[in-house]
């Protein structure tokens, strides 16, 4: 499994043995070698939205990757204060990626009223020969000392399938990283999960705490799910496929000390495109699986991408009340750029504002490496993270001025710097000496006054 959080464009949900990474703004998958054991779809179709990520391998020399889409930068997330009527920033995001488009390092930052964006957390992310991810670092900024606090070290290792094999969770005492829980995997000749084993340290050794077990039809969906803990069985999963093999049923039963006994039951429905346009859940009772619980809606544009989603809950009887809803938009190039929540209100009848979300977005990527284009030629930006200055090396097909912006989180131009280019290999340093600590981006203008998008850096 590879870490990266790209392309927000929404085609369908994708078969349960397919399984779709979450982005919407939330921390990318701490623990992100914990395979997905357990049932499915549904619940994950119930607890996030329904965003096909894309994952994006290598592309070679780096001029070839101005053939790519767009690669998700950034976010902002805002609240909406009811009684005054108005949405206050809340946090952000920023991603920084490698040059073959793997995930590099996630930030998230917090808006304080008074000091504006501060740090928050932090990801890093490395990975093997292959592109597996590797490792992760989980850290936290220290507001008192002003320095990055590691918090969660994560090792994976993988089979020849690049399967993961183990994934191992570490945590930092502040002295040294120390083990704490581990997932151990296998699979059959078709790379399908068909056994995993949740392990946690007692200070010498790993104890067994669950294990999963998983069977799959001819074409390899996931059927059943079998888990257990250190007393015994706990829960058993069923899952039920169309003839386009998209999941349509999944029963979660519970083992009582003798027999399977039936709790909940998932339905979906698609249209004629393999779009779900309703997931619903009701709960056993009295002989069938009667009682209401959950039941959201999906509306789809003719890209296939969802531009409303109704969110409903049970009454425990027969009927469904509404609970939120969710209106989504996209720009030309069908990325998603705007996500609106709103909560309903019994009183008014109505639904309220709650949160909005932006999607900000590149072309190429950031960091070190990157080809963006001036005057006809690639630059890079290095080193990144910087202190002091960074370097600016590219080559001009001609003599021309250009004036370099550095923009901060709020889309304010921190500085501008002038420099003349020459015919032939340039470089240059801009100094970054005085900025603050954080994450910036760099705008140019060329000498014919055409703006150009440019690469992203951190300053430590």
């Amino acid at each position: 499994m590879r870490l990266i959080f790209l392309f927000l464009t929404i085609k369908k949900l994708t078969p349960m043995k397919n399984k779709i990474l979450l982005l919407l703004f939330l921390i990318p998958c701490i623990s992100v070698a914990q395979q997905f054991h357990h049932s499915g779809y549904s619940d994950w179709l119930k607890n996030n939205s329904t965003f096909n990520h894309k994952q994006f391998s290598a592309k070679g020399p780096s001029e070839k990757l101005r053939d790519i889409t767009y690669l998700l930068r950034g976010t902002r997330r805002d609240t909406f204060d009811l009684q005054n009527s108005v949405f206050n920033v809340v946090d952000s995001g920023q991603y920084l990626y490698n040059l073959d488009t793997s995930l590099n390092r996630y930030v998230q930052l917090i808006h304080d009223v008074d000091s504006g964006w501060i740090n928050y957390l932090a990801l890093y992310y490395s990975y093997d020969a292959q592109h597996n991810n590797d490792s992760s670092i989980l850290s936290f900024w220290d507001y008192l000392n002003l320095q990055w606090l590691n918090q969660q070290l994560t090792l994976n290792t993988y089979d020849v399938n690049n399967n993961l094999l183990s994934s191992t969770l570490l945590i930092w005492d502040s002295i040294q990283w120390k083990n704490s829980s581990q997932t151990l995997s296998a699979y059959d000749a078709n790379s399908n999960l068909i056994h995993q084993s949740q392990l946690s340290w007692n200070g010498s050794s790993w104890d067994v705490s669950a294990t999963f077990g998983f069977t799959y039809d001819a074409n390899n969906n996931r059927i059943t799910e079998v888990d257990s803990n250190s007393y015994g069985p706990t829960f058993q999963y069923n899952t039920s496929y169309n003839i386009d093999n998209y999941e349509t049923q999944n029963i979660q039963q519970y083992w009582n000390g003798n027999t399977w006994k039936n709790s909940w039951r998932d339905t979906l429905s698609y249209d004629a495109n393999n779009n779900v346009v309703i997931y619903e859940r009701r709960a056993w009772h009295s002989g069938s699986f009667s009682l209401t619980d959950t039941k959201d809606a999906f509306t789809y544009n003719v890209m296939n991408q969802v531009t409303f989603r109704i969110d409903s809950n049970g009454d425990g009887a027969s009927s469904y009340f509404p609970a939120y809803n969710y209106a989504f938009n996209y720009d030309v190039h069908n990325n998603l750029i705007y996500q609106l929540q709103k909560r309903f209100n019994s009183l008014s009848n109505l639904f309220d504002n709650t949160e909005q979300t932006f999607y900000y977005y590149d072309t190429l990527i950031s960091g070190i490496s990157v080809p963006v284009v001036v005057n006809g030629s690639p630059y890079k930006l290095y080193p990144n993270p910087a202190t002091q200055s960074i370097e600016i090396t590219m080559h001009a097909d001609h003599d021309s001025n250009i004036s370099f912006q550095v923009i901060n989180l709020n889309g304010q131009i921190i500085s501008c710097q002038i420099f003349r280019l020459k015919t032939g290999d340039n470089s240059l340093t801009l100094d970054i000496s005085k900025l603050p600590d954080g994450i910036y981006s760099t705008r140019f203008y060329n000498g014919q006054t055409k703006t150009e998008s440019g690469n992203r850096f951190v300053k430590e």
